[in-house]
């Protein structure tokens, strides 16, 4: 869509470039002032633009006092300078107002309609021709995306406001106004603003980390200017602001490392070896397919109880499949200790009656 798309403005370009000086409608264009008034500008000897009826320097020059003094009793008549293109003024005289033309406009549209393109499309075109192709995981590929979809944005914006003649100057006041309205309503949108920006930049939170923030748990699926979007285990969706990802306690399950240690606690009755329970224990847990050669599992016992003996299995898995593992090596355990012959200890519970 975007080859399309450039294609089509290269072909209107290079019309315009070969059309333009023989169409007077588009010249006419050029002389049709919008701002500060409307009217119609003529072309001088100098080659640049004036109010229709007026006279240029040039010819004020040449016409010398003399000129002056053979008007009819009144002041002689003086130009109206108009500044030439974006800033440059006819002859020497220095600018003294902004002017925008029908052209001007269409220029600042055209420029417009460009960057929308641009900002929907070549996120999307740059991550498929060039970050695939690197070795950035998903995350980063995104963060890009996102933070080329704004330089593209911005710099859209800059030389769209150029063709309009609008500069800093111009919109202080608005800037002013902003200033204002954040110490009172905007403060937490700015905030929210900011933060996602650290968040594409640091990447502490990436799309696809599993994360918990309060007590919710789920995994990241976008991030936006705004908030972020968590999907829950329940598949719901969590929209999030993103000032609490930088202001807030966060636990990310994945940011560096997904594997995942899973512990399995276990009461065995006294009288029974202590190697065979471990070695009963490391067997179920080597010959299930979803447990990690690296870190290996471990047997332990944790303490001689009251009344059993306390040992932990503890393995590593892979994140998010940590319940379905735990349920198999229980029922794994449970089938080897039966055949074993290895019971699990009960809870003793001693009651002493007193003859009265």
């Amino acid at each position: 869509q975007l080859v399309h798309f450039i294609l089509v403005l290269l072909l209107a370009g290079g019309l315009f470039s070969v059309w333009a000086e023989a169409v007077p409608a588009l010249q006419l264009l050029k002389r049709i002032q919008l701002w500060p008034t409307v009217t119609m500008m003529e072309q001088t000897e100098e080659g640049g633009l004036s109010l229709a009826g007026t006279t240029s320097t040039a010819d004020t020059g040449q016409a010398g006092s003399g000129a002056s003094d053979s008007t009819e009793g009144g002041p002689p008549s003086a130009p109206i300078p108009l500044p030439v293109g974006g800033g440059a003024t006819a002859g020497n005289v220095p600018e003294t107002a902004t002017v925008l033309t029908i052209w001007n406009l269409l220029q600042a549209l055209l420029s417009a309609f460009i960057t929308g393109v641009l900002v929907k499309n070549l996120p999307g075109v740059l991550e498929l021709t060039l970050l695939k192709r690197t070795m950035l995981d998903s995350g980063a590929r995104i963060a890009f995306s996102t933070l080329s979809r704004y330089a593209i944005m911005m710099l859209g914006l800059v030389v769209t406001f150029g063709f309009l003649n609008i500069s800093w100057s111009s919109v202080q006041w608005l800037a002013a106004a902003l200033t204002f309205g954040l110490g009172f309503g905007l403060q937490e949108i700015v905030a929210n603003f900011v933060s996602g920006i650290i968040l594409l930049v640091e990447r502490p939170v990436r799309v696809g980390d599993a994360v918990k923030i309060g007590q919710l748990q789920g995994r990241v699926t976008r991030t936006q200017i705004r908030a972020t979007t968590i999907s829950l285990w329940d598949k719901s969706e969590m929209i999030v602001p993103n000032k609490e990802f930088i202001t807030q306690k966060l636990i990310n399950w994945t940011l560096s490392d997904s594997r995942r240690r899973i512990e399995i606690p276990l009461r065995v009755a006294y009288g029974t070896k202590v190697e065979k329970v471990k070695q009963v224990l490391l067997g179920v847990a080597v010959a299930h397919a979803d447990v990690l050669e690296e870190p290996s599992p471990q047997a332990l016992l944790l303490e001689f109880g009251e009344d059993a003996l306390k040992f932990e299995l503890r393995a590593f898995v892979d994140f998010g499949i940590g319940l379905k593992t735990k349920d198999d090596l229980l029922v794994a355990i449970d089938k080897a200790f039966q055949e074993e012959g290895i019971e699990f200890a009960l809870p003793k519970l001693s009651i002493e009656m007193k003859n009265q």
